[in-house]
């Protein structure tokens, strides 16, 4: 291994290693995906199951998950 190999190793994140992002939200402080993913059904369900609005009912199950979580 070249010197340079090492030096360019050195950047690279481990395996297993966790990214700390700023913008996560603190573990216990978030709802689970499949708590979201159940609530954006039922929204679904409510709406008569008219497709295009997935992103829709996503964002808003997130939303009333985690006021329920705070």
């Amino acid at each position: 291994m070249t010197a340079k190999d090492k030096s360019s190793e050195k950047g690279r994140a481990a395996v297993g290693e966790v990214s700390n992002a700023k913008n996560t939200p603190p573990i216990g402080k978030s709802p689970a995906h499949e708590e979201i993913a159940l609530r954006a059904y039922e929204l679904y369900v409510q709406r008569g199951g008219a497709a295009g609005r997935e992103l829709d009912d996503w964002l808003q199950a997130e939303s009333e998950l985690r006021e329920k979580v705070s």
